[in-house]
């Protein structure tokens, strides 16, 4: 975990859009996302499940089952200091590594990639596992904030290996699972982009890059909408090889 702290301007406001697409991939959409707003705190949330392995929806759609359920839960017992959120949080994503685990896991693998972005007050948490990720874009520039949990061979090395790109850890494959978390403040102008791999793996660095220009002028949640829905089809205009989601949230 690290922190990132910076001269904060209140926002008043947060700006919010999510899309999920099947592609042209066959069989169901084993993404799975979802966008819990308030006034206390929010969460928006992405899990992809593991392609090519048995039930990945299920192991998706149980992680924002939790998600939603710990929601609930903590709003029902009254405001929560920030940093009891995050940590009930993380938990509720171990959680779900445990339900996956026990009860998908026992013939075949089944797991699911998990990105996470909770805001509460002017702080905000971001907890992510596998390869989804969350960028901040802050101003004309944008970073990527996650790690990716994939393997990569040495280039130095001479190495192609076949095992290039596979996930190193994703929630529900093993019995045990540790987090990436991220902390920090949130200044007015922010935004996050949190994608599935089905993204930034078709558009690329330069698309990505491109972001903060698209979303500067973005005033409504609706125009975060339309930026995503010419995502979309971009990224169907590519062939759209694999399920692919999106979620920006903007802070105004």
């Amino acid at each position: 975990m690290w922190f990132q702290s910076r001269r904060n301007k209140p926002y008043t406001e947060l700006l919010y859009a999510s899309y999920t697409d099947v592609g042209s991939r066959p069989g169901n959409n084993q993404d799975a996302v979802t966008a819990l707003y308030d006034d206390e705190f929010s969460v928006f949330c992405i899990a992809d499940g593991m392609g090519g392995h048995t039930s990945g929806e299920l192991a998706s759609s149980e992680i924002i089952r939790l998600i939603r359920q710990w929601k609930n839960v903590l709003r029902s017992k009254g405001q929560a200091e920030y940093q009891d959120v995050f940590d009930s949080f993380e938990k509720t994503i171990e959680e779900a590594n445990s339900v996956i685990y026990e009860k998908y896991n026992q013939k075949s693998v089944c797991g699911s990639t998990v990105v996470a972005l909770i805001i509460c007050g002017h702080r905000y948490c971001i907890v992510s596992v596998g390869d989804s990720r969350c960028y901040l874009a802050s101003g004309s520039k944008i970073r990527q904030l996650t790690r990716d949990d994939v393997w990569n061979a040495n280039p130095k090395d001479g190495v192609n290996s076949r095992d290039n790109g596979k996930l190193l850890k994703a929630v529900g494959v093993d019995e045990d699972l540790i987090c990436n978390r991220i902390t920090g403040e949130i200044c007015k102008g922010d935004s996050f982009f949190l994608c599935s791999d089905g993204i930034y793996k078709v558009l690329g660095d330069k698309y990505i890059n491109a972001i903060p220009k698209m979303i500067r002028k973005a005033n409504t949640s609706n125009d975060l909408e339309t930026i995503l829905r010419a995502m979309r089809e971009d990224v169907d205009k590519k062939g759209a090889p694999d399920n692919n989601t999106g979620i920006f949230v903007k802070c105004v």
